[in-house]
């Protein structure tokens, strides 16, 4: 495929994304939109070309995202920032973006491309689910919620009945001072809670929420959700109180180290069975293959990930893959088939496939299996 056929290839991917995706030089000024931000803004696309992206955001919010922008480097080229954004009817929204800094050999940006999607709505819905989790946390009418009540400038702790049980102690084995809990956190998650603590406390941070591991009275070690938020403060905006609850998670916490073990046997399962196992989504697009998928056709990780299967079948057998992937992903059942695999470097292997469907993170997805045929062939041939 020649450079010309490329670029015309991924400038028609990069516009048919629902994702805004820009480019733009140090001022900032925007070099480059596809058709989503286009319509984000409400204006063509080649009206934008020279506008200053921060003309997007808010004006509070101006200074800050330049900061963030600017403070990319050759060690640190991209960072992911949520922001406010104007809305092309005037209202406030909020997006995500991913900004990847471009530098000359001297270490001099020289260009930014961002990719950026709206989540007002997620943000909204976060925003609803935290006022309510708050509600329902600072409630006392909770069983297996501890709770635990600061008054800061006294160092005043009154730690309830649930607080204390939940690591094998009666109330009266507690001090109400902070020191009971600096004693109780495990030295390697103390100093990290402590700072997120003093973080929202000095208004640095909205809320606290850590994930801490807490002694037992047996001397034991139990995963610990502590959460909380100042409750009042004085006339010179000093935290006066601060109140929150705790949850033993132990039992989550080995569940998902219990699930981490199991992925990584399952992986290293099927990076070490001497079939080749290719995993697409209903795309068409490869989002998993194991190393019998490399070792057969030659091809690195980065050539292949994310990349549609056709381009992996000889061209004469690529319509027998679409209609056989649609007979899957539809969920009827097929028959083994035979197809010409393309290497890398442009020979073929037969393989037979096997493939079904299954569902993946919630959405339809096929799993093919493949057995290279040419020593099958070779016998054949004696």
């Amino acid at each position: 495929m020649t450079r010309v056929a490329n670029e015309e290839r991924y400038r028609s991917i990069v516009e048919s994304q629902s994702e805004l995706i820009c480019r733009y030089d140090p001022d900032f000024r925007l070099t480059y939109v596809n058709e989503a931000f286009a319509r984000y803004a409400g204006r063509p696309a080649r009206e934008l070309v020279g506008v200053d992206l921060r003309d997007f955001v808010p004006e509070g919010t101006r200074d800050s995202l330049t900061a963030a922008i600017r403070s990319l480097s050759p060690e640190h080229a991209s960072r992911i920032t949520e922001h406010p954004a104007l809305q092309k009817d005037g209202s406030i929204g909020w997006q995500e973006w991913v900004d990847t800094a471009f530098f000359d050999s001297a270490g001099n940006p020289v260009e930014y491309q961002a990719v950026g999607r709206d989540i007002t709505e997620r943000r909204d819905l976060e925003e609803k689910l935290r006022e309510r989790e708050e509600r329902l946390e600072l409630a006392l009418t909770g069983t297996e919620l501890g709770v635990w009540d600061w008054h800061i400038q006294e160092d005043m702790v009154h730690y309830d009945e649930r607080w204390g049980r939940m690591l094998g102690y009666e109330p009266e084995e507690l001090a109400p001072v902070y020191e009971t809990f600096r004693q109780l956190v495990h030295p390697d998650d103390y100093e990290r809670a402590a700072r997120h603590l003093m973080d929202h406390i000095e208004g640095r941070n909205p809320r606290y929420e850590e994930e801490i591991r807490m002694r037992t009275r047996d001397g034991a070690w139990k995963w610990i959700l502590t959460k909380g938020r100042v409750m009042e403060r004085d006339s010179l905006g000093q935290a006066v109180r601060a109140a929150g609850t705790q949850r033993d998670i132990t039992a989550w916490k080995e569940a998902q180290e219990a699930r981490r073990r199991s992925e990584e046997y399952l992986r290293a399962m099927m990076e070490h069975i001497p079939d080749g196992l290719a995993v697409a989504d209903q795309e068409g697009n490869l989002v998993f293959v194991n190393s019998g998928f490399y070792r057969f056709l030659g091809y690195t990780e980065e050539e292949v990930f994310g990349k549609p299967a056709r381009d992996f079948v000889a061209p004469g057998e690529i319509e027998q893959l679409r209609d056989r992937m649609q007979d899957i992903f539809a969920g009827r059942d097929v028959p083994a088939a035979r197809y010409h695999l393309l290497r890398k470097d442009g020979s073929t292997i037969p393989i037979e496939s096997r493939a079904r469907r299954f569902t993946l993170d919630g959405k339809p997805t096929m799993l093919a299996i493949f057995r290279d045929l040419r020593p099958q062939d070779e016998a054949e041939r004696l």
